[in-house]
């Protein structure tokens, strides 16, 4: 008998941790007549400690998902992420196979003091960026980015922050030029009376003011959880709401949103501070659903999508190339603290005056779907 209540308790517990998860999360599209499309998924696992420790992405092919693209974290004994890693599927090996990889060095306070960046050249890591972090007591004071030119690293790019009362308000970013910085942008932060930030504003130096490029605004309830978020860019704006279970802490459950390495939420708040369901863009013409019940379930014989689109070539030097049969609205390049650099709707962008480094792209078709892949510019 008590061997029977032991096992009913195991499995009993087995079953509740595996249900404070998020598994796995669904990007779809409004057809109409109140029916929805899928357009990419996300699968999600978790070590023992919950820390997130794989993103595997799928598109949605002729009714089933099918894999392109994995993301891999290992964690240091703080919990703070020592290697992340990309990878991307090969459809002749039906594996996935390196892309480039970033790797953390921290003090022993656990702050941040180093990210290298590495791509894949077919046979060996090679390094292509670098930053490396310097603090005033806890906060950001520099972050310096350098690449790596075949036998050292030299300058590129540089950010500097400024607190009030440890609340970071603004940094500044500049790039090294004959020998010197030079003014290149900055990031602007507000707060409301509960210090959670509600706007975050990017501007570009134009060499005599500074002119807004792009900006973010955010309706966040008394618990820190963000309803809305309004971001206005090129005089468009979109709209994205949230909806939650708030009888329910999201920090109960293991999920891919908690910062891994420190960097994650610099220029905003962590956002959900309830159990977040789900995500809605444009007066619900797009959406993004999140399960905690399921992972996505794949066919057999899983292939990339070729009505999907991909990004070549990866390393970039020049153009970078979409290939896609669906109509692209807008495609975005971000650099890695969120800031939009470029935008275009053409198939093929000139990322040429781009700094060395990684960058994320966001591919928007017209019906509003959101695809996102990680570029390196060499």
């Amino acid at each position: 008998m008590k061997k029977t209540l032991l096992l009913l308790t195991l499995f009993t517990i087995s079953t509740l941790n595996a249900q404070m998860q998020l598994l796995s999360s669904v990007d779809q599209s409004d057809i109409g007549n109140g029916s929805w499309q899928n357009n990419q998924g996300y699968n999600y696992e978790y070590d023992a400690n919950n820390n997130l420790i794989s993103t595997t992405s799928y598109s949605w092919n002729g009714g089933v998902w099918s894999k392109f693209n994995k993301e891999t974290y290992t964690y240091n004994s703080n919990g703070n992420v020592l290697i992340y890693s990309d990878k991307e599927y090969d459809t002749n090996t039906n594996a996935f196979v390196d892309n480039y990889r970033s790797t953390n060095i921290y003090d022993v306070n656990n702050n941040i003091i180093e990210l290298i960046e590495e791509v894949w050249d077919g046979s060996q890591w090679q390094n292509e960026f670098k930053l490396d972090f310097t603090y005033a007591g806890s906060n950001f004071d520099f972050v310096i980015g350098q690449t790596w030119n075949g036998n050292a690293w030299v300058d590129q790019g540089r950010f500097t922050f400024t607190y009030n009362n440890n609340r970071l308000e603004q940094f500044d970013s500049e790039v090294w030029d004959n020998g010197a910085w030079i003014e290149s942008g900055r990031t602007v932060l507000t707060y409301n009376a509960n210090d959670f930030i509600i706007s975050t504003v990017y501007e570009n130096w134009d060499g005599n003011a500074y002119v807004e490029e792009e900006s973010y605004d955010y309706s966040i309830d008394s618990n820190g959880n963000r309803l809305s978020e309004t971001e206005t860019y090129d005089s468009q704006t979109t709209i994205t709401n949230y909806t939650y279970d708030n009888t329910q802490l999201m920090s109960a459950f293991a999920n891919p949103f908690a910062d891994k390495n420190g960097l994650d939420y610099i220029t905003e708040d962590f956002p959900y501070f309830n159990k977040i369901l789900s995500e809605e863009q444009n007066g619900n013409t797009a959406r993004t659903i999140h399960n905690y019940d399921s992972a996505l379930v794949l066919s057999i014989d899983s292939v990339e999508d070729v009505n999907g689109f991909s990004i070549y070539p990866n390393p970039v030097k020049n153009v970078l190339n979409i290939k896609t049969l669906k109509t692209i609205e807008a495609v975005e390049v971000y650099n890695m603290l969120g800031r939009r650099v470029m935008t275009s709707n053409s198939t093929k962008i000139n990322v040429e005056q781009l700094s060395g480094g990684i960058y994320t792209v966001k591919v928007i078709d017209n019906l509003g779907n959101k695809t996102v892949k990680k570029i390196i510019k060499q």
